[in-house]
């Protein structure tokens, strides 16, 4: 079940873009947002009431395209702030779908490889101004990763729900030439393969340690979930972690660890072995990407360590699997 609040960090941020975009919202709705505490989270029905607002003001959903890129680094909060220290684009993009929960605004994100690209789509579960809401949310993922990574940064493409508009100029100047399909079944950007592994020059290990714990905590609070889904999320955003770290993250000793992952039947070195296999699997899209560079992501001693592993997953080795999958 979606979770029946979101941050109030994003909404407070729009509320400070609005007026630039000439757009001004009732003073009691907008004083009941900001006196929402930073750590608190703003309940989904004061959620749908501002942006029904906004709708009210502006019915054109191209204002969610404005709202989205007007927004700076300075708004993001805590998963804004683990998304940025991220080494890469890629990880950024895990850290989206990892803490759907925390900055989903109700929705979910997701990534899929396809045709020599990844989609970051984004599932909402919401149906109020659900266009403005969408398109803001693509807007600021775009303007996100340009800060990260550089301002060329140019999507192969771009979903909508929605049908296509009289006019394209605003999604034109957000998206620039990426091909733009209204009328799908979610939204979504598509990436390039070496534009997903560009590093992020900013990106700092511990502060990303850092602000991974502090999201992990906020996001046990709302959406409490078993040791299980606690360690695969926790190995999704760094695959090197080893036992006793992911236990020091969880604030449990190395034993009481191993005992609750037994009360579920299964084990660290199962839930590591299958997050390195999703890890391995997707970053191979990156012809770039050495055997030697995979293995120390993935927290393997040397290439010929995750080698033997990989032969194991898959029945080939990598240079094969590799032909195949582009031969697809």
């Amino acid at each position: 079940m979606a979770d029946t609040s979101v941050t109030p960090s994003f909404t407070k941020a729009i509320l400070t873009a609005l007026p630039r975009l000439v757009v001004r919202l009732p003073l009691d709705l907008e004083h009941r947002i900001q006196v929402t505490q930073a750590d608190q989270r703003l309940p989904m029905a004061l959620q749908n009431e501002f942006w029904q607002a906004v709708v009210d003001r502006e019915p054109d959903p191209a204002i969610g395209l404005a709202i989205g890129s007007a927004l700076q680094p300075a708004h993001y909060d805590l998963v804004g702030f683990l998304v940025m220290s991220s080494p890469c684009l890629a990880d950024a993009a895990d850290g989206l779908v990892s803490y759907s929960a925390l900055i989903g605004e109700g929705g979910q994100f997701y990534r899929q490889h396809r045709d020599g690209a990844w989609r970051l789509t984004y599932q909402a579960d919401f149906r109020i101004a659900r266009a403005h809401r969408q398109n803001a949310i693509l807007a600021a993922i775009m303007q996100g990763s340009r800060w990260l990574v550089g301002q060329d940064l140019a999507p192969v493409a771009v979903g909508f729900e929605f049908g296509q508009p009289a006019h394209l100029e605003p999604y034109r100047h957000c998206f620039g030439d990426a091909r733009l399909n209204f009328g799908q079944q979610a939204a979504y950007i598509e990436i390039r393969d070496a534009d997903w592994q560009r590093p992020i020059s900013s990106g700092s290990e511990t502060v990303q340690h850092q602000m991974r714990d502090l999201a992990q905590q906020q996001l046990q609070r709302i959406h409490p979930g078993t040791v299980v889904d606690e360690v695969r999320q926790l190995l999704r955003q760094k695959p090197a972690l080893g036992r006793a770290q992911i236990a020091h993250l969880l604030a449990v000793s190395e034993r009481h660890l191993t005992r609750k992952l037994h009360d579920h039947e299964t084990s660290y070195r199962e839930l590591a072995d299958e997050v390195r296999r999703e890890r391995a699997l997707d970053r191979l899209a990156d012809p770039r990407l050495t055997q030697d560079a995979l293995a120390s992501y993935l927290g393997y001693s040397d290439a010929s360590a995750l080698a033997k592993a990989f032969r194991r997953w898959t029945g080939m080795c990598m240079q094969a699997y590799r032909r195949q999958s582009r031969m697809r």
